[in-house]
């Protein structure tokens, strides 16, 4: 049995390696980004503007805000107990945020993109009505505990059944459910896209957002269009 151990502990070693590189290419790209928005600001504002440094402006326009979203459905859902429909309709909030409704999956920079006040807004729906079993956040301290092992999430969550995945036959959508085994349904299509490593990767660029980790005390309320 040893053996597998070691394979166990290279196949995450790699994994956390992956990460790592993505992450970092990732960052020097937005830096990247940066550098190119503010030279072409001090093109376009210059004395002797060209026509080339006004094309570049206009490239250079902020990308379009996000998509507002509707969460009164998703809170209708929750406050009545229907939890698996109030799981779809998490997935379908997040592809509407994320601009990805008809991809049908959210990308890892997708992640690492998503409004934080749609995600805490979405996340708080789930703690309230759930008195705190349910959400990401709780996802995010069982992945905080394991040291960022998200096979250990998968077990704690008990999204794990026989060394099966996110087993539909096994999907608990009842107040009875384990913490922090819903919502599932946006990792089911994260897993089936990517596969593991993706599944790794996603869970790390969500729950070490530096936005993300920032305490949330605000009331949770009534949700509508544009919250």
């Amino acid at each position: 049995m040893e053996w597998i151990a070691v394979m166990v502990a290279i196949a995450l070693g790699l994994v956390w390696v992956v990460g790592k590189l993505y992450l970092e290419r990732r960052s020097r790209r937005r830096r990247e980004r940066e550098f190119a928005r503010r030279s072409v600001g001090e093109l376009a504002t210059s004395q002797r503007p060209t026509v080339e440094a006004a094309s570049l402006s206009s490239l250079a326009s902020p990308p379009s805000p996000p998509k507002s979203i509707d969460l009164s459905r998703l809170e209708e859902l929750l406050s009545q107990g229907k939890y698996e429909a109030a799981d779809r309709e998490t997935l379908r909030l997040l592809l509407r945020t994320a601009g990805a409704e008809q991809r049908g999956y959210l990308e890892i920079d997708d992640w690492e993109s998503l409004s934080t006040d749609k995600l805490r807004s979405i996340d708080r729906l789930w703690q309230t009505y759930s008195d705190g079993r349910f959400g990401f956040r709780v996802q995010q301290r069982f992945y905080r505990e394991a040291d960022g092992e998200y096979g250990a999430v998968g077990t704690r969550a008990q999204w794990v059944s026989g060394g099966k995945w996110f087993d539909f036959d096994r999907a608990n959508y009842t107040d009875e459910a384990p913490e922090g085994h819903l919502p599932q349904a946006v990792w089911q299509s994260v897993l089936s896209s990517f596969g593991f490593v993706g599944l790794a990767l996603c869970m790390y660029v969500l729950f070490e957002r530096e936005d993300w980790n920032e305490k949330d005390e605000s009331t949770p309320h009534r949700f509508r269009e544009g919250d």
